[in-house]
């Protein structure tokens, strides 16, 4: 937020200083010059126009990239908040230590993943083999429709299987 007013600010500064800095320039060119004719209002009119026009146009850009470097702020947060093991993740792990299979844990499984698939893969192997749906929609960059395709493919495939708690999905490595 006080990015944003400073950017205002500084914006407004340079469109003041710009006009002020035309209406300097159009004093000192009569005052100069040997033969002074009278120029239409029209020309000055004309250039103050460009001049808002370029910062409205100026405004615009830094309004837009201001709202995009926020919502990449807000996405890291976001990734920091689902990466971190959350209870269900954990509660699950701990009713079910015996069940670590090698099946999928195996670098052998790879060679018949699609490069989608490889990278849910991974997020599980990373996170210990228990993940939601939602921290590896994260984590992998998914769209909700791409990973929920995706992992329907692999539980076919005996890969993974899905488990829902409560609101949440848990995606289990098999």
């Amino acid at each position: 937020m006080r990015f944003k007013t400073s950017v205002i600010f500084v914006s407004l500064f340079i469109l003041f200083s710009l006009l002020s800095f035309t209406a300097l320039a159009q004093r000192n060119d009569a005052n100069v010059s040997v033969t002074v004719e009278r120029m239409e209002n029209t020309a000055s009119l004309i250039t103050i126009l460009v001049l808002a026009a370029l910062f409205v146009v100026l405004l615009i850009v830094v309004l837009y990239l201001l709202k995009y470097i926020s919502l990449q702020q807000k996405k890291k947060r976001a990734l920091r908040e689902k990466i971190k093991i959350d209870a269900d993740e954990k509660h699950y792990r701990e009713e079910h230590k015996e069940d670590t299979s090698d099946l999928a844990m195996d670098a052998e499984v790879d060679k018949y993943l699609k490069e989608d698939e490889k990278t849910v893969v991974n997020i599980l192997r990373q996170r210990g083999g228990v993940v939601s749906q939602a921290t590896l929609r994260i984590a992998g960059n998914f769209s909700k429709a791409t990973l929920s395709r995706l992992l329907k493919e692999l539980e076919q495939r005996n890969v993974i299987k899905k488990e829902q708690r409560g609101k949440k999905n848990l995606v289990i490595l098999k």
